[in-house]
């Protein structure tokens, strides 16, 4: 039975892949932001909250001492992430993140599941940083602030000892004004522009670096030895450590902010793979350090949950520092607010500019450069859910779609290797138009460019092999990396949900069985010619890497609770709702829309004014305005 033509038209939607033509570095967003700007990004998003709200909770109820070996584990699966990104955000240098990739590389409907998962995260992150704000303030004040708001302006109901209401554990005791507030100036100093707003988060960041680096210079200064010695190092044993991994792992989750903003980087070739290496490492050795220096300072079951470094000092008689440390955690904080915030909107704008949703989400202000409309929108709902809902409940709902989109990400390396998506129409020509931006010469380039048809082909030694040999370029390798991914669930699903013990057998059978298509997949990757006419940064060992980044990924998502699965769920019901009744016929994809475009065209060309000799180059392309853009 034919496949009726509506339903063809329907599939070939969600699927279709975007198109990127040259001019891939003209943007209507101001490109201000140098190395230096997006380190600091990366940085203040990754260095805010959480080694001020992690590590006490980590040190106490997971990895003792070994905190430091877990905030290591859990830099190191951000570092692997980054590269990923750094090959992308390089090859596609367009605001939206995972967004971007996915769209070029995947497809249509799974970049707006990523799309909207990440905007998401970032709406909530925004409330809960703001929240963790205005909590650790009204700690520095003897909750004089939340005094204040039940006495003037109420609660949103009365607490009990005995209640257990399920409604109580989501929604906050009384709104929290001071959250608001911190969202509103955040995006007023935002609305500015980045090229201004960045001196900002020059300032709070390395303000928080500054304090922390003090904070373990004092800690280490009067360490004691014994606290490590005559304790066990892992209380709680290696899978203690493991599963402290995975908690602070959610520190790292704001590098991603650096290729949000690669739309808006001078030199996104050499930038952004520089600065995203730089950032996961400089916070991975701040985190490392000081959970360390506290471990040291004060012994590891005494070490508050809430308020690790100001309760130490305090149970200390250090005074001075107590403050010192009070600042620098309302610094970092701030930070980590005014990054995440900044890519917030960046996200948004850049599927309302695919058409995906609504297109005044996408309006850019000509005064500042920004997108202005989401940024009002992002804030507007992060101050509303910091006003009404709990921090915990926020928290319990963060992560899901950053490892999602992480894994997404590293799966498109491994794609973008193994084909040359129909997204990318002439990807040498596009490279070379990035790297021309750049003025640093990346000796990337082969020699010879590699012809298209050869992408993805199998190496010599294996064209002979039955069923990979009738393949068309590339296909093998793809089907080797998706039934690699699945194999890899299965496994740890096995893992998480069994019992590995000499009375089950069958178990064991089964995931010997799915270890060893793992093994197979991999190697099915391993037998194809990579894409070698890659000018800008290229992730080393490809697959090897993405690989073992999805395997971390994997790992951490299977520690996710039910119910965070469950309100994921709902959130993707609505977006997917949007798409299929807004966004699949607005899409900039739409043969329909290309067409009605292209007959504009013409008309608009015959209406149109011959120039005088004086305006010729002008225009908002011109090369001269080309060349002011390069000098800044």
């Amino acid at each position: 039975m034919p496949i009726p033509a509506a339903l063809q038209r329907f599939c070939s939607a969600m699927w279709r892949t975007k198109t990127l033509n040259q001019g891939i570095m003209s943007t209507p967003l101001k490109r201000c932001l140098n190395t230096f700007d997006l380190i600091l990004i990366g940085i203040g998003n990754m260095s805010g909250a959480g080694i001020y709200v992690l590590t006490g909770t980590v040190v106490r109820r997971k990895a003792g001492p070994a905190t430091c070996i877990a905030y290591f584990v859990a830099g190191l699966t951000a570092f692997l992430n980054g590269l990923c990104y750094s090959e992308l955000g390089a090859r596609v240098p367009r605001a939206g993140s995972a967004y971007s990739y996915t769209y070029v590389a995947m497809g249509e409907l799974l970049a707006f599941v990523i799309g909207w998962s990440i905007i998401l995260e970032y709406i909530l992150s925004a409330a809960s940083i703001a929240r963790g704000f205005s909590g650790t303030l009204d700690a520095l004040t003897s909750d004089a602030i939340s005094n204040w708001t039940v006495s003037h302006v109420g609660t949103f109901y009365q607490t009990s000892p005995n209640d257990t209401s399920t409604i109580k554990h989501i929604i906050s005791h009384y709104p929290d004004l001071m959250s608001v507030l911190l969202i509103i100036v955040v995006a007023v100093i935002l609305s500015i522009g980045a090229n201004l707003s960045k001196h900002f988060n020059t300032v709070t960041t390395s303000v928080n670096v500054v304090v922390l680096l003090f904070i373990s210079g004092v800690m280490f200064a009067l360490a004691d030895l014994a606290n490590w010695r005559e304790q066990p190092f892992m209380p709680f044993g290696f899978t203690g450590v493991l599963s402290g991994a995975a908690t602070c792992f959610y520190a790292f989750i704001g590098f991603d902010a650096i290729s949000v903003s690669t739309e808006e980087a001078l030199t996104p070739q050499k930038s952004l793979p520089m600065a995203t290496s730089i950032a996961v490492f400089v916070t991975t050795v701040l985190l490392v350090i000081s959970s360390a220096a506290i471990t040291l300072f004060e012994p590891w079951y005494l070490i508050d949950i809430r308020a690790a470094f100001t309760s130490a000092f305090l149970a200390h008689r250090l005074q001075w520092a107590e403050i010192i440390t009070g600042i620098g955690s309302i610094t970092g904080i701030v930070a980590c607010l005014y990054c995440n915030n900044y890519a917030m909107p960046r996200v948004v704008y850049a599927m309302a500019s695919d058409g995906l949703i609504f297109r005044i989400l996408a309006y850019v202000t000509p005064l500042t450069q920004v997108p202005i409309v989401a940024i009002i929108f992002s804030s507007f709902i992060a101050a509303v859910l910091a006003l009404l809902l709990d921090i915990e409940a926020l928290a319990d709902f963060l992560s899901i779609g950053t490892l999602i989109a992480y894994s997404i990400v590293a799966c498109n390396v491994v794609i973008m290797r193994y084909s040359r998506p129909a997204g990318i129409a002439d990807i040498a020509a596009l490279e070379s138009e990035v790297e021309s931006t750049s003025s640093s010469q990346l000796p990337l380039t082969p020699e010879k460019p590699m012809p298209a048809e050869d992408v993805g082909r199998l190496k010599a030694p294996f064209r002979s092999l039955p069923l990979l040999r009738s393949l068309q370029p590339g296909f093998g390798a793809i089907m080797g990396l998706l039934i690699f991914v699945g194999s890899l669930i299965s496994v740890s699903l096995i893992v998480k949900l069994g019992s590995l013990s000499a009375t089950n057998p069958i178990l064991i059978i089964v995931l010997v069985l799915f270890g060893l298509i793992c093994l197979l997949a991999f190697g099915v990757m391993l037998m194809h010619d990579q894409d070698t006419d890659i000018r800008t940064f290229k992730v080393p060992a490809v697959p090897l890497l993405p690989c073992v980044a999805i395997a971390f990924n994997v790992v951490l998502i299977l520690q996710l609770q039910p119910m965070t699965w469950i309100r994921f769920s709902i959130w993707l019901v609505i977006g997917l709702l949007i798409y299929f009744t807004y966004g699949i016929n607005q899409s900039n994809e739409n043969p329909d829309r290309q067409r009605e475009a292209s007959e504009k065209v013409p008309l608009a060309s015959a209406m149109k004014l011959p120039e005088s000799p004086g305006m010729e180059g002008e225009g908002p392309t011109s090369k001269k305005d080309e060349s002011d853009t390069a000098k800044q």
